[in-house]
């Protein structure tokens, strides 16, 4: 059952790049990153009701329930719009490899903290020689993964930026575990991930209408015309959160973090290589295998 939970968790990453591209694809009839983000957790939010409808019958808890839950249990959906929003503004200040790498470094150092400390009311995994070897490796081998010996490897000095990609994928990190207490205090996943998505909602519609760049474009959220499959980017989202948010109390915070991690650097890897979804074609190096294979074995001997 363990290994089918790895595979699961493995494949949850992998579609990540799907997604991401989808939401992009989005954007463009949108005119509005942002707006392509609310339109991703709009569609998860309604595609959420629905499974929660069908499979349980509505909410089915009362609101004694939820008495005595810290108050970081709902921060999860803000969790999610900090860690997607803090991307959008990092790519044009960054540039694309640095905005693949700071959040990468922060949902790495974030799980592994969670895990060694028991933040969240997570499980405790002390710290060993092989994890601390793990980890490290698997830093490297994240590195080896994304840097590439061209032109995007310029310095970067903006370093307060490069702090909020960290901090981005931090938060990235966080949202299972917060959204895996909530799912024990209202004794479903699935209403805990429908609760995430639709705050997630709220707030990034919030965001539009105060910033005036985004404010025309809230309206077009919904009328602006755009391929029917944009809606996909939202249910890969459900997939994602449900699967973390059901997945993270038998795995912990730290491996479920590196394996997503893995199968979006796999996914994204095969994107590049083969020029799939309407991306420009770079054949995947060396470097970049090495550095998968670096993730790889960092993620058996964190285990070991």
């Amino acid at each position: 059952m363990f290994l089918l939970f790895i595979a699961v968790i493995f494949t949850l990453g992998f579609v990540a790049p799907v997604q991401t591209a989808i939401n992009s694809e989005a954007a463009r009839y949108i005119h509005s990153p942002i707006g392509a983000s609310l339109y991703s957790f709009l569609s998860g939010t309604a595609a959420l009701l629905l499974i929660v409808i069908a499979v349980e019958h509505g909410l089915s808890f009362s609101p004694e329930t939820l008495q005595g839950l810290p108050w970081w249990a709902w921060l999860g959906g803000a969790a999610g719009v900090f860690g997607i929003t803090a991307n959008i503004l990092l790519l044009p200040r960054l540039g694309s490899i640095h905005t693949v790498i700071m959040p990468l470094v922060g949902q790495v150092t974030a799980g592994f903290i969670i895990d060694a400390f028991g933040l969240f009311d997570t499980a405790v995994m002390p710290l060993s020689v092989s994890r601390i070897v793990g980890f490290a490796i698997i830093i490297l081998g994240v590195f080896f993964s994304v840097v590439s010996r061209s032109a995007d490897t310029h310095p970067v000095k903006a370093l307060g930026w490069q702090l909020l990609g960290i901090v981005a994928g931090a938060a990235l990190a966080m949202q299972p575990a917060i959204n895996s207490r909530l799912a024990v205090a209202v004794g479903s996943p699935l209403q805990a991930s429908l609760f995430s998505f639709a705050s997630g909602t709220i707030l990034l519609l919030a965001i539009m209408c105060i910033a005036k760049d985004h404010r025309p474009y809230v309206a077009g959220v919904i009328t602006a015309p755009r391929p029917g499959w944009t809606w996909l980017g939202g249910l890969i989202g459900v997939c994602v959160v449900v699967g973390q948010t059901y997945l993270v109390r038998y795995v912990g915070v730290g491996l479920l973090t590196i394996l997503n991690i893995f199968g979006m650097l796999v996914s994204g890897a095969l994107i590049d290589h083969f020029g799939l979804l309407n991306t420009v074609k770079r054949p995947v190096s060396g470097r970049k295998l090495l550095g998968l294979a670096l993730v790889l074995a960092g993620i058996i001997i964190l285990n070991i």
